[in-house]
């Protein structure tokens, strides 16, 4: 019986984190595309050329910055800047160098 609580319960916190990781996705994609067509674009042409790149891409930042606070989300977009927070994140200088590139070429951002 202990077993079969244990398993009750177990199902239950993958069931209720994977139901987070999909309501965090399509909050993603909502705030995706409110950014508007273009990072739409970038983000799913970036998806789909992963292999191109060395390392992880992370953006436009704005889709991956989490504040739930309003006021701390002013402070941020304060700090950062609104430009700032459609830019891409890279982890190499490769990819700094060729994302933009990349980009241009592909989807005539």
């Amino acid at each position: 019986e202990d077993i079969n609580r244990e398993m009750y319960n177990l199902r239950a916190k993958i069931t209720s984190a994977t139901q987070r990781m999909q309501q965090e996705r399509s909050n993603k994609q909502t705030s995706l595309a409110r950014g508007g067509k273009k990072h739409v674009e970038i983000k799913q042409w970036i998806e789909r050329n992963r292999h191109k790149f060395k390392g992880e891409i992370l953006g436009p930042l704005y889709n991956e910055i989490k504040v739930s606070n309003p006021l701390h989300a002013k402070y941020v977009e304060n700090a950062v800047g609104k430009a700032r927070l459609q830019y891409y994140l890279v982890d190499n200088k490769e990819d700094w160098s060729t994302l933009p590139q990349q980009i241009r070429s592909n989807t005539g951002q």
